[in-house]
């Protein structure tokens, strides 16, 4: 599978290209040309960077089956190519063989407007297109065959990946269109801000062009649907391979290469009369023949049309597979997106090497080809944190070498690749603890030497980092965590080594099933210390770490037996409580304790998420939902017969939720709904906390099945998340439920929802106690002046979140003095 974290799309901004195609023979460089979409983790970060694979409803999507011609818009990985007036990018798309009389167009495409760093979706108010049909010239667009300016029928059609919102365009031509081979331009001439993105295809020749982008020549196919009946045109047919001419040929005998149509006519109307006609035929390679279309095509070569020289041939360079194999091809042959064209003339000498470990490194996993790799998003911004495990490193680590790649998150679903101005990164080594990491025994923040390396992998460069360690980390067994910490908005994708084993702190699930590229160097043995056999308590002391690589030897370098903590033998782990609580011992302390042991050095970071009901709470009483559950409970509007649970101010409830599958097959959740009827205008605060990742809705019920959203979010098991609406008297709905049927979520997992009612601003505490109905910089100034100073027992106005407060004034409280700034209701 391409791509990163195993099923996400990317597309990207680049020289008429997506993180799908690479033009011009260079690494695709950041512009405004194209883009591409991802899907995302529950938590709001991409995780990474592969295909997508769209789910859409509401109209039926693709050609209709009796197109005359159809390029199928590529719904599975897409990439998007701007052409719009106001953009200056013009974009053509060739085609052949069209056998009939053109009636009318159907494409697809999105609308966006480029910020000056990415694209966003915007509202398009003149939906306005010149779409234009034209001769072929010796493979490029001639003369003009029929012009139109007109405005489509315009069907929106929302995808799975939020934000993003795929267009049908379709056109009924004012005069049909008789072409049989040349060019479609379709240009936006709507609003010069809100662009047209035409949708790429699968189908095709790989070969499109574009007027004003970096390059003229683009390695992409876009989709269009020519609309007609094939046939019932009738005229000239001229062999141009032997001179020959038949009169009242209908068109759809008359489509293949070397025969032209001319409709409305005979042979003896002509002009100039039928006769054999030669041209340039490109064979692969860089060869040329002139010869007739028919002969060209016997060759398996490219006829560029009549009176053409092979000077007209496109020229032809290496195309180089990442760094995997090469061919000679021209720019149009070299046209997939894990394929680099690297210039006319060039050699596949000229080729990127390998990139490779150094030779003699203590640990190694060099990076997947183009063809097949997951890179994954390792970036302190996007919360999400990899992981790489690692074995038998029999010496110091001095220094490090990784790859990975440099890509900007648009937000919502968009991705352009970005130039990193600041590689630093987080760099900390851990212990095994059973199965997963253990507390860091080093930690380094550090800049990163990174380097291109010219190899496009889905369009995107490969970058090669490596940094000198200031002290030498000694560590035999454990895993390696590289993070980046630099420009926020460009994140560092981490490239993959194979399948394999890795950890993801916050992704989907946390272990992944690919190893990632990095090499430790430095050099092996020279350290002495003391080697523990933890599982028969053998102790050995002065032994050199390259005979202490055992998964159950400790080596503890520089340090006597007796200077073991814990003693050897002695194997410590988390022992987890049904309370949330934790404490690290041995195993049989704790069974004798009643906790739950993980394993041996596990932390207690890594406890299963427990959210015990509070004292006050109340049971939701629902069952807990099974493979064969049918819900009837409170499943809301998700259910023919939409049944709620009431709901009063202030109320905690402890639920359960999770995920089953319905009629045996189709993965559900459980999403409960609870339903409140106000008097007075409130504000609503709608928090929770559970054991699966759960999502939280306001919803407005006042005008019945299907609601209207009023405030919508998201978060991690075991983390709090809080949406608030104000709302007047009426009846509203209170949803919670998992996020995905791939989550953590299983039938009976817990979780505790608050609805708090407030006729004031909770944040309004300037001055005290009852404020001045508005929240501004007194609100602010008060909490600061509060910060971390609350005692208990002792009144503390600052301490307003969530909902009354948890006993200190910290980042949840100045959270919610954001959230609400502004005049109270």
């Amino acid at each position: 599978m391409l791509g990163i974290q195993g099923h996400i799309a990317v597309l990207v901004l680049s020289t008429g290209v997506s993180f799908l195609s690479c033009h011009g023979g260079q690494p695709a460089q950041p512009s405004n040309e194209s883009l591409g979409a991802i899907a995302q983790s529950p938590n709001g970060a991409p995780e990474g960077f592969g295909t997508y694979v769209s789910a859409l409803a509401g109209t039926e999507v693709g050609c209709p089956g009796d197109s005359l011609l159809a390029q199928q818009p590529d719904l599975t990985a897409f990439s998007a190519y701007v052409s719009e007036i106001g953009a200056t990018f013009l974009r053509f798309e060739d085609f052949h063989g069209v056998a009939g009389a053109i009636e009318g167009i159907q494409w697809y495409g999105l609308q966006m407007q480029f910020t000056g760093s990415g694209f966003v979706q915007c509202t398009e108010t003149d939906f306005s297109f010149q779409v234009t049909l034209l001769e072929d010239n010796a493979g490029n667009p001639g003369s003009v065959v029929c012009d139109y300016f007109l405005t489509p029928t315009v069907v929106p059609i929302e995808t799975k990946v939020k934000g993003v919102t795929l267009y049908q365009y379709t056109v009924t031509l004012p005069s049909p269109c008789i072409i049989v081979n040349g060019w479609l331009s379709i240009v936006g001439y709507g609003d010069p801000d809100c662009w047209f993105l035409w949708l790429s295809s699968l189908d095709g020749d790989d070969h499109s062009l574009c007027k004003n982008c970096q390059s003229y020549v683009q390695r992409a196919n876009l989709n269009f649907c020519l609309l007609g009946k094939p046939g019932g045109i009738f005229g000239a047919c001229c062999n141009q391979s032997t001179g020959s001419c038949a009169d009242n040929v209908e068109i759809n005998q008359c489509i293949t290469p070397g025969l032209k149509f001319t409709p409305n006519t005979t042979c003896a109307n002509l002009d100039p009369p039928c006769a054999i006609v030669t041209g340039a035929c490109c064979l692969h390679q860089g060869e040329c023949a002139v010869t007739t279309a028919t002969d060209c095509a016997d060759m398996n070569g490219t006829w560029l049309g009549p009176e053409t020289l092979c000077v007209q041939c496109p020229p032809v360079g290496a195309c180089c597979v990442g760094f995997s194999d090469c061919s000679i091809q021209t720019e149009a042959d070299c046209s997939r997106t894990t394929l680099s064209w690297l210039g006319p003339d060039t050699t596949c000498e000229d080729c990127p090497q390998q990139p490779v470990c150094d030779k003699g490194a203590l640990f190694g996993q060099n990076p997947d080809t183009p063809l097949s790799f997951q890179a994954g998003t390792s970036e302190e911004d996007s919360t999400l944190r990899r992981y790489e495990d690692f074995s038998g490193v029999a010496g110091p680590i001095q220094s490090l070498k990784w790859w990975g790649l440099d890509l900007h998150p648009l937000g919502g679903s968009l991705w352009t690749e970005c130039t990193e101005k600041d590689p630093t990164f987080d760099i900390s080594f851990h212990p095994n603890a059973g199965g997963v990491p253990g507390a860091a025994i080093c930690s380094y923040t550090l800049p990163a030497t990174r380097t291109p390396l010219g190899i496009a992998y889905l369009g995107a460069e490969l970058n090669e980092y490596t940094v000198e360690l200031p002290s030498p980390c000694i560590i035999t067994n454990g895993w390696i965590s590289i993070v980046g910490l630099g420009d926020p908005e460009c994140w560092f994708l981490w490239m993959s080594a194979g399948t394999g084993s890795s950890h993801c702190d916050n992704c989907l699930p946390p272990q992944q099933g690919n190893d990632y590229a990095v090499c430790f160097n430095g050099e092996f043995g020279g350290v002495f210390g003391a080697c523990c056999n933890d599982a028969t308590g053998q102790c050995l002391e002065n032994i050199e770490i390259t005979n202490c690589l055992g998964a159950s030897q400790r080596f503890a370098p520089n340090q006597p037996c007796s200077a073991l903590n814990p003693p050897c033998g002695v194997i410590l782990g988390a022992c987890c409580f049904a309370d949330a609580t934790c404490t690290i011992l041995t195993e049989a302390d704790c069974a004798a304790a009643g906790g739950n042991w993980l394993a041996a050095n596990s932390i207690c970071a890594s406890c299963p998420c427990l959210t015990p009901c509070p004292s006050g709470g109340d049971p939701e009483g629902e069952p807990v939902c099974n493979d064969s559950y049918v819900d009837t409970f409170n499943p809301g509007c998700f259910s023919k017969e939409p049944a709620f649970s009431p709901i009063l101010p202030n109320q905690t409830i402890c639920g359960t939720s999770g995920v089953y599958k319905f009629n045996g097959v189709e993965l559900v959740g459980d999403f409960d709904w609870y339903e409140i009827i106000l008097a007075n205008t409130s504000q609503l605060f709608w928090s929770a906390e559970a054991e699966f990742r759960p999502q939280v809705w306001i919803l407005d019920g006042n005008n019945g099945c299907p609601a209207t959203g009023l405030a919508a979010a998201a978060t991690l098991e075991c983390e709090s998340v809080s949406v608030n609406a104000l709302v007047g008297p009426g009846r509203y709905w209170l949803l919670i439920g998992p996020f995905g049927a791939t989550d953590s979520a299983t039938c009976g997992a817990r979780y505790t929802a608050t609805l708090a009612t407030l006729s004031t601003c909770p944040a309004d505490i300037a001055p005290p106690p009852t404020g001045d109905g508005q929240v501004n910089v007194s609100d602010l100034l008060t909490l600061i002046s509060y910060w971390g100073k609350c005692a208990e027992g002792e009144p503390c106005p600052a301490d307003i979140a969530p909902f009354g407060g948890d006993g200190s004034v910290n980042v949840s409280d100045l959270l919610m003095v954001i959230e609400l700034w502004g005049p109270c209701f």
